[in-house]
C-alpha cells in the first residue's frame, strides 16, 4: 500500500469493522487523466452483496468528505468484492476456502517453484491439509505459498441438493 492508501484504511476501517465490512485490498492511481480510489470489500461471511458493497462507499463516501486532507483531488470511488477468485491470503481466507478446490503456487523444502490443484480439506497451525486425488493428501506449510486462489468448479459453487 502506498501512504494514501494506508491513510484511507486507517481512516476507515473502524468505521466498516463496526458494520461487520473488511477491508480486502486498496488501490489509488491514476487513470487516464482520472484518480481511482477502489477499494475492496467484503463481510466476515464472504459473500457480500451489491446493496452491503454500496452501505460501504456510503461509510467511504462521508469518511472522506469529512477528512478531505487525506485525498486532496478529485477522485472516484470504486467499491467492490475481491470476487469468488480473490488471491487468499491467510487462515481466515483459507477458512473461507475449505471443501473447494485450489490452485497453489508454492516453493518446496528445497526452494524449488511448484504448483498444485488440490481439494482443501482442513486448515490448522498455519498449515492446509490438501486432497490431491483420492489416495494422496500433502500438507502444506502456509508460509510457502506464493499465490493461491479458488478453481471454479460447477459443482462447489452451486452444489447439488440432496432428493430425500
Amino acid at each position: 500500500m502506498n501512504e494514501t492508501t494506508e491513510k484511507v484504511k486507517n481512516l476507515v476501517e473502524p468505521f466498516l469493522n463496526e458494520k461487520g465490512y473488511e477491508i480486502y485490498d486498496i488501490e489509488y492511481k491514476r487513470e487516464g487523466t482520472n484518480w481511482i480510489l477502489r477499494v475492496f470489500t467484503d463481510n466476515k461471511t464472504r459473500s457480500i452483496t451489491l446493496d452491503q458493497c454500496a452501505d460501504v462507499s456510503r461509510i467511504i463516501d462521508d469518511t472522506l468528505e469529512q477528512n478531505p486532507d487525506v485525498i486532496p483531488v478529485a477522485y472516484n470511488l470504486e467499491v467492490s468484492s475481491p470476487g469468488l477468485d480473490r488471491l487468499l491470503r491467510n487462515e481466515s481466507d483459507y477458512a473461507w476456502a475449505l471443501n473447494k478446490t485450489l490452485k497453489i503456487k508454492y516453493s518446496n523444502e528445497e526452494g524449488k517453484k511448484e504448483s498444485l490443484e488440490a481439494k482443501l480439506q482442513k486448515v490448522f497451525d498455519n498449515k492446509l491439509e490438501l486432497q490431491i486425488n483420492k489416495k494422496e493428501t500433502k500438507v502444506l506449510d502456509i508460509s510457502l505459498i506464493e499465490s493461491a486462489r479458488r478453481v471454479m468448479k460447477f459443482d462447489e459453487i452451486a452444489p447439488k441438493s440432496k432428493k430425500d
